[in-house]
């Protein structure tokens, strides 16, 4: 894995140009440059001699200067608002729109409190950061539930397996192109700094170097820790206190590499799900050629309904808080086995979902704490 590893960044290191590019500024116009030089000289005259005339010069070209800058940015602030298109571009859009509001710099400069001490350290911060989230993250063990879905699970496993081809079958070339295709390139570097542009432009060999790697996986039921470990960046919610871990909320950077394989993994565990009519009827959300558009449709035709026939209707909404983070893993690894999700494809996702580890970055420290 670290060869691999090695080598894909050591290409990108020699076919990316690197150096220094300069910004360019759209209030830089030739008019503007020439205003600037005029007033260096100016200042350089005024600083040899300084008299009233030299004075008077040099604070003409000043506001010359001044007043040029404004011009060029009220235009420039014109062309952008009329070119704005967030549909095409989102990220250009808020890109400009936190830029315009003043809340490009989102940096902490006041030390986190827990339990009315101080964290004086950034290696400190981010241990404390760890333990927070790893707790909020956390399913409550259940005293009466937990061993008796264990039990059941360890009795699951011990079945003869009776695997399914479509999990038996080694991946091809063709699922990983396909799941190259799908990643999304500008997105930020897993923790070993392989970006998706570098994996997309990966030649034969290399893809094939990393599809053994994918199928090894498969075969053995071993993820490298790498895979399993995410790199949590810390980001203030809107008008919460800096000082307290609560007010914060994440987003996680993982392996690319390991993204690659689980879009690999998911479309042969959809494509189960789907012929095998495991998942239900009325589920819209995540499925292809549906969409929950259907649902918003019923319902607003129940309403209706019901005024017309002057009755009433009862609707139910439930927000489950961290739903995703907070997936009972041992009921999960049951219900794989309940639908036939065993061999190997249930030892990959056993082995991808236990022994899980984050990250929390600060200022470039990542102490590190199992879930």
């Amino acid at each position: 894995m670290k060869y691999l590893i090695r080598a894909v960044l050591l290409a990108a290191r020699r076919g990316i140009p690197r150096g220094v590019v300069r910004k360019y500024s759209p209030i830089w116009t030739t008019e503007f440059a020439q205003a600037v030089a005029k007033r260096k000289q100016a200042r350089r005259e005024y600083l040899k001699s300084k008299t009233t005339t030299n004075r008077k010069r040099y604070n003409a070209l000043c506001r010359r200067v001044k007043r040029i800058g404004q011009v060029a940015r009220t235009k420039e602030w014109r062309h952008a608002c009329e070119n704005l298109n967030p549909s095409s571009d989102p990220k250009i859009a808020w890109q400009f729109i936190r830029r315009v509001s003043g809340r490009g710099n989102t940096a902490r400069v006041e030390p986190l409190i827990v339990k009315g001490k101080e964290m004086q350290t950034d290696w400190k911060e981010a241990d404390a950061f760890n333990k927070h989230f790893s707790k909020v993250n956390s399913v409550p063990r259940d005293p009466v539930a937990d061993p008796r879905m264990r039990r059941l699970k360890k009795a699951l496993e011990r079945r003869p397996i009776a695997s399914n081809r479509t999990f038996k079958v080694e991946f091809t070339l063709t699922e990983i192109n396909i799941a190259l295709r799908k990643g999304k390139p500008g997105k930020a570097p897993g923790p070993n700094g392989v970006t998706q542009e570098m994996l997309s432009h990966l030649g034969p060999r290399a893809k094939g170097t990393l599809l053994n790697l994918f199928n090894r996986t498969c075969r053995s039921g071993e993820l490298p820790s790498a895979w399993r470990t995410a790199v949590l960046v810390p980001i203030r919610k809107k008008g919460k206190c800096a000082t307290a871990a609560e007010s914060y909320r994440t987003f996680s950077l993982t392996s690319v590499i390991s993204k690659t394989m689980e879009r690999m993994v998911n479309a042969r565990l959809y494509h189960y799900l789907e012929q095998n009519a495991c998942l239900d009827e009325s589920q819209s959300g995540f499925r292809r050629h549906r969409t929950t558009l259907y649902h918003l449709v019923r319902f607003t035709q129940s309403v209706i309904n019901a005024w017309q026939a002057k009755s009433h209707t009862v609707t139910v909404f439930v927000d489950l808080k961290k739903a995703y983070d907070r997936v009972w893993r041992t009921g999960l690894a049951v219900r794989l086995q309940e639908h036939g999700i065993t061999g190997r494809m249930y030892g990959w996702l056993k082995s991808f979902l236990t022994e899980r580890f984050i990250r929390t970055q600060i200022k470039g420290l990542c102490p590190i704490l199992g879930l």
